[in-house]
């Protein structure tokens, strides 16, 4: 898939999503009937194998925390999810623009009963930036403790003054600096997914799902976009996981659900 049939097929989906003409939390939760189980599910996933589609479409449906297969911890990341959804519903309808508070606000509600006692034990709170460094993988640092709220307002700095026209590209600019500053002593991955779906819908654009199966090549532009500090690539991928989660559903792309991934290419 070239460049420019990703971009053909991704603004057909935005045109859809506009034209739908969302004022209300009630416009908006209609049309994310769907949409939030299928994220809730997928960016629980990606972190925690336990997470499985029976206790997210239950908890979704009535709020009640059903114990099948599923580990106590998974079962508070996904009534987290649910809690976090419509905690930002009313601020997507203003179009909030994200603040440090925000962030700390986003983390907190997915990750509230959910760090373990040696994080406790070493000060980490839900809500509250890290005190400790952390590593991705062995041996990559991400930002030093000290370093983090001022990383974060260089970033929300970038991303104050943005055209909706642009806002996929920032979106994912976004996300991928963001899950290299690592604010947090856990949950950067989901809190960074919720913050990037959060700038899209304030920005007039549809949310995506980053999808489970999908999470290898999803770490792996991240990874470039980090090492690179160019984000075009992430973009794409975003792009694609966009028409991915709505190009059905809006009738952008006719059959059954296929992995564009597979035939990606990101130079035409």
């Amino acid at each position: 898939m070239t460049n420019k049939e990703i971009n053909d097929l991704y603004f057909k989906c935005v045109d859809v999503w506009r034209s739908w003409n969302i004022r209300t939390e009630e416009d908006l939760d209609a049309r994310l009937e769907n949409f939030r189980v299928e994220f809730a599910y997928n960016s629980g996933k990606i972190e925690d194998p336990l997470v499985n589609l029976h206790d997210t479409v239950t908890v979704f449906g009535n709020g009640r925390q059903v114990f099948t297969s599923t580990d106590g911890r998974a079962l508070f990341e996904t009534k987290n999810q649910r809690e976090c959804y419509y905690y930002i519903m009313p601020y997507v309808i203003m179009r909030a623009p994200i603040t440090l508070e925000f962030i700390k606000r986003i983390h907190y509600e997915l990750m509230r009963g959910c760090y373990d006692s040696s994080r406790w034990a070493a000060g980490e709170r839900p809500g509250t930036f890290k005190k400790n460094p952390v590593y991705i993988g062995l041996h990559v640092e991400t930002t030093p403790p000290e370093l983090v709220e001022s990383e974060l307002n260089q970033l929300l700095a970038i991303i104050s003054n943005v055209n909706d026209s642009n806002a996929a590209f920032v979106a994912a600019t976004f996300h991928g600096v963001f899950e290299g500053i690592h604010p947090f002593s856990d949950g950067n991955g989901r809190t960074g997914r919720t913050l990037m779906n959060y700038f899209l819908m304030t920005h007039d654009m549809p949310p995506t799902v980053i999808y489970d199966e999908d999470k290898i090549d999803y770490f792996q532009f991240l990874e470039i976009g980090q090492s690179k500090s160019d984000y075009g690539d992430l973009k794409r991928f975003v792009q694609l996981q966009t028409i991915k989660t709505w190009g059905i559903s809006m009738g952008v792309i006719k059959g059954r659900p296929v992995n564009p991934l597979h035939n990606l290419k990101l130079s035409e």
